[in-house]
Order: structure tokens, then sequence, then C-alpha cells
């Protein structure tokens, strides 16, 4: 019985703690300067020779805030 008490209180320490963990984790939204971008590009139809990309890659070199 000692030994069931023991590990529902263990077990609520640590759910506890993982809420914790969670709440005061450091969250970053948005993009900063350095941050990049790479995707696969889908085109439907035939495109002209010189527009046929299969994959694009986008680099941020400045951010300005708007507020």
């Amino acid at each position: 019985m000692h030994k069931l008490a023991l590990l529902t209180v263990a077990l609520t320490v640590l759910i506890i703690m993982a809420f914790f963990w969670v709440a005061f984790a450091d969250v970053s939204v948005g993009v900063k300067k350095g941050d990049w971008i790479e995707y696969q590009v889908t085109i439907t139809g035939n495109p002209p020779q010189d527009h046929n990309i299969t994959w694009a890659r986008m680099d941020v070199t400045a951010f300005k805030a708007k507020l």
C-alpha cells in the first residue's frame, strides 16, 4: 500500500514538473536575421524551360518589426 502511495506521489510530481517546463519554455515566434527555409516546388502544366524550378530557398537578411 505504501509503494502505491509513493508511486502516485512521484507520478504527480513528475506531471506537475512537466507542466512547469512547458509553461516556462522559451518560445520564439517570427523570424530573425539568419533564418532560412528551403522547400520543394510543384508545378502543374508545362512551364517554360527557364522556369522549371524544383526547389527554392529563402534567406532572411534583415528584419524590421511592425508594431
